[in-house]
Order: structure tokens, then C-alpha cells, then sequence
């Protein structure tokens, strides 16, 4: 697939953005170990992602922040289908859009708290640890997944103590328009106006700190956005950069208009910017940046070209990951 191209960042622009973040990473690793304390980074994929899709965002996020300690929630493609049971045994509420939370995404929730287990261990909270540390886990949400942790946290209050941030990568984190037809047909069948109720209801002075990554590196619609440097009907293949402008677009247009109501809007190609910012957060908004490098299929997943940057590209993770560690 293939968006309208925009101007990346100029290259000394994302150099100095790449020492900044690397000096303030070093500092915050230097300060967590002069307090005692061990950080790692647990991160929820998105729909039907699995950790061998985050390899390269790893390994930028390790380079760029110097965290080594990175656990991925162990789900399988087939773990989706868990859903299907869940909901047909809650017909009337789905019909309805009021799908309760639980067992709705029980699956996701059993494998979140086994990755924390396993990396709050290594980390030294697991009673295995070195005595006196104390594990401060950066949670890290990847499009359905940072609203998915926000839901987790809701329900295992107990784990707001060792999770010092929350940060989500084009996340749909709020609901379509209230009282627009939108609303009505809901995707989450009302997951995440549940999801927003019950994180909302926590103690302020509980809830981790909030970042929110919006990319907007496409906008929706066959044609060309006004003020480009081309004008008309989007190409349906660019050679340079090997991508159909005109098939991303379109898929653009139908995914913003269902979650936002506003199909030629600008966002990551799959998440309109307007709904991927939770409340009370921070916002980093990254031009030129999409939502994934990386279609899941039944085996390994279809990588997408270089050329279309995404949250785990090189040049993206060191605009955003320092906020990790940033107090």
C-alpha cells in the first residue's frame, strides 16, 4: 500500500532529535540505577500482531533509550479468534454496543498479565530479583493495543504502582462522534466507551503518566490534498517509492471516516490524528509517519516497503521513545 508523500523530516533534523533523545535516554537509565531501580518495557501489539512484527522497533528502542529488557505479550494470530465465543455468548450486547469488557478480551488480559509476570521477574519484582529493586515498567501500545492496556490497568489496579507511563502508538483512543451514525455502528461495539469509563473512574494521582503518538503521514481520499506539490487523482502506482498513493487513500478514507467521521482527514493511514490522543495526555505528532510497517498474515506477516515510515522505522522511534523516559 501507498499514501500521498509528504517531506520527510530533514535528515539534520532527525540527527539532532537522535542525540537529544539519546543523551536524555543515557541520563534517565543512569538516574533509574542510581535509585536502584530496574526498567523494562512491555509492549501490547496490535490486532493479529506478533513480537516477530516488532523485531526492528525493538532494536531501535534498545539503541535509542538503552533499555534493554523488552517483553512482548505472547499472543498468536489464533488467539484473535477467542473473541468469536465471547461474543456470540453476548449477542443481544454486541447488537446493542455494550459488549462487556470482561470476558470479551479476557485472552488478551491472561497473556498481558503473564508478559508482566515474566518481566517484572527479570526485572527483580518477581521474587527472583536482586533484593532492594524496584521494577519500573514503561507500557507500550501499539494501535488496539494501548487501548487494550488502559482496559488491563482498569482491572489489575494492583500493577498502577510498577507502571510509570502509558504510551500509545496510533491508538484509536477515543469514540466516534457522540450521537453520529458513527457512534451507532461502533467497531468496538462499545469496548472502548467502556474501556475510557472505567480508566477515567481511576485515581488521578494512580494513573501512569500518558503519552500519545499520532502519525500523520496520510490523508484520506483519491485525490491529491490540497496545498501538495501534485494536484488531481492520486497515482494508482509511484514507482519512486514503490506504492500505490491511490489504493492507500482510499483505505485512509474508509477507516477515518468509520472511527471519525471525517473520511479526508489526516492520520497514520489507519487512525484519523483527531481520535488517537487519550485524554489528559501528552501528544507527540510525527509527519510522515503511518501506523504499520507490516500487514499480519497466517505466516509471517507482508512487510511493507522502507519508504513507508511507520512508528518502528529508524527514523521514527528516536522522536518518541525518549518520552519513555522522560519524569
Amino acid at each position: 500500500v501507498g499514501g500521498p508523500r509528504r517531506s520527510p523530516p530533514p535528515a539534520a533534523h532527525l540527527r539532532s532529535a537522535t542525540a537529544r533523545g539519546a543523551a536524555a535516554a543515557s541520563e534517565a537509565v543512569a538516574d533509574a540505577a542510581a535509585r536502584e531501580e530496574a526498567v523494562g518495557v512491555l509492549i501490547a501489539p496490535a490486532q493479529f500482531g506478533v513480537r516477530a512484527d516488532y523485531e526492528s522497533l525493538i532494536h531501535e528502542l534498545r539503541q535509542v533509550t538503552g533499555i534493554e529488557e523488552v517483553e512482548v505479550v505472547g499472543l498468536s494470530r489464533l488467539d484473535w479468534l477467542k473473541i468469536i465465543p465471547a461474543t456470540l455468548t453476548n449477542l443481544p450486547a454486541y447488537v446493542e454496543g455494550a459488549l462487556p469488557v470482561t470476558p470479551t478480551l479476557d485472552f488478551y488480559f491472561e497473556r498481558l498479565d503473564e508478559a508482566y509476570a515474566r518481566l517484572a521477574a527479570r526485572l527483580g519484582g518477581g521474587g527472583d530479583g536482586e533484593e532492594g529493586v524496584r521494577p519500573r515498567i514503561k507500557l507500550l501500545g501499539h494501535s488496539i493495543g494501548g487501548w487494550v492496556l488502559r482496559g488491563w490497568l482498569a482491572e489489575r489496579p494492583e500493577i498502577l504502582a510498577s507502571a510509570d507511563v502509558l504510551m500509545t502508538l496510533g491508538s484509536p483512543n477515543r469514540e466516534p462522534p457522540a450521537g453520529s451514525v458513527w457512534a451507532s455502528v461502533d467497531q468496538t461495539r462499545g469496548l472502548l466507551r467502556e474501556i475510557n469509563r472505567r480508566f477515567g473512574a481511576l485515581e488521578a494521582e494512580r494513573r501512569p503518566r500518558l503519552v500519545s503518538v499520532v502519525g500523520q503521514g496520510t490523508v484520506g481520499g483519491l485525490f491529491e490534498p490540497e496545498g501538495g506539490s501534485r494536484q488531481g487523482l492520486r497515482q494508482a502506482w509511484d514507482e519512486d517509492v514503490g506504492r500505490s498513493p491511490l489504493l492507500e487513500g482510499a483505505v485512509a478514507a474508509s477507516s477515518y471516516l468509520a472511527l471519525s467521521g471525517d473520511a479526508f482527514a489526516a492520520g497514520d493511514g489507519l487512525i484519523p490524528a483527531s481520535v488517537a490522543a487519550m485524554e489528559e495526555s501528552e501528544i507527540v505528532e510525527l509527519p510522515d509517519c503511518n501506523h504499520a510497517g507490516f500487514v499480519p498474515s497466517p505466516g509471517e506477516s507482508l512487510a511493507l516497503p522502507e519508504t513507508y515510515l511507520w512508528y518502528g522505522s529508524k527514523s521514527m522511534v528516536p522522536l518518541w521513545a525518549p518520552k519513555l523516559l522522560a519524569e
